[in-house]
């Protein structure tokens, strides 16, 4: 029998020094730290290495109360129909991913909708997932397949686009790191 071992997590965050937008990486037994972005080479928020560089952590014998929890939000669903042409760039945590969606179920092939839909996603086959950053604004994105396996709890960085095509709305990926 396997002994059950912390799960380590990383999830989008602000710090609280700066406000900034951060990745909060935690071991699952009490260590965390913060990153600027995910993935090589993994760069430590700034005002992670100064407070780690000024005052240590607290250890256990010492009786301090823990820190104050910010209130939970609810999660805000972004629009696309709303949000405008420009392209967004948000980093955040993956929900809710759909793999292996077809256009075909959204228009028939061959009409002009198809093949407008088919030349913004580049592929008759999608992936759709959800994207939650950092204020807790949910985005529902469309990723061409083939592309990179994508799982839910993954930390990403998206840039995407909102595009609306015979009355459907929907925010196409362009680039995910």
């Amino acid at each position: 029998m396997c002994a059950s071992r912390p799960e380590s997590t990383t999830v989008p965050g602000r710090c609280t020094a700066c406000g900034d937008e951060v990745f909060v990486h935690t071991d699952g037994a009490g260590k965390q730290v913060l990153f600027d972005e995910v993935g090589p080479p993994w760069p430590i928020h700034p005002c992670a290495r100064k407070v780690a560089a000024s005052e240590p952590f607290p250890s256990p014998s010492q009786n301090s109360a823990p820190p104050a929890r910010e209130p939970q939000r609810d999660i805000t669903r972004c629009d696309p129909a709303e949000s405008g042409s420009a392209p967004l760039r948000r980093k955040g945590c993956v929900t809710d991913v759909y793999p292996g969606r077809s256009l075909a179920t959204l228009a028939r092939p061959g009409t002009l909708e198809y093949e407008r839909l088919y030349g913004i996603i580049g592929s008759a086959r999608f992936t759709q997932f959800t994207l939650i950053d950092a204020d807790q604004v949910s985005y529902t994105l469309w990723l061409p397949i083939p592309h990179r396996d994508i799982s839910t709890g993954a930390p990403v960085q998206a840039t995407f686009r909102a595009h609306e095509v015979a009355g459907r709305a929907f925010f196409a990926v362009q680039s995910l790191q």
